[in-house]
């Protein structure tokens, strides 16, 4: 488990299995396959790749949710990016100029900011 501020140019996870709750993310991270974002953790211009778990979390301008992310209860910014296979469910809040790619599961709420 993890806590702690990660920032341009930081990578998080990679192969292992990263737990992180009350992390803040800043712009240019990448957070790896398997890694496992929890409550209170703020992403802003992060690309957060396959198979990542987001919930409770803000996630912040320009950040990028490749595939098969779960993203829940959630407060998503402007100009996020959710990639092929996603799952957004629950009480997600999403900025101006969200792309949810065509493909992906919308669940529960999904209302703009």
């Amino acid at each position: 488990m993890a806590s702690g501020k990660f920032h341009s140019p930081a990578t998080v996870g990679s192969t292992q299995r990263t737990h992180a709750h009350g992390v803040i993310i800043d712009r240019a991270a990448e957070v790896s396959a398997t890694a496992r974002i929890g409550m209170g953790s703020v992403i802003g211009a992060a690309i957060i790749e396959s198979e990542a778990t987001i919930q409770a979390s803000m996630i912040g301008d320009g950040v990028q949710v490749q595939t098969g992310a779960h993203i829940s209860n959630s407060i998503i910014g402007d100009g996020v990016v959710v990639g092929s296979g996603a799952e957004v469910v629950g009480a997600v809040v999403v900025g101006a100029d969200m792309s949810i790619a065509a493909n992906s599961r919308h669940l529960g709420e999904l209302a703009a900011g």
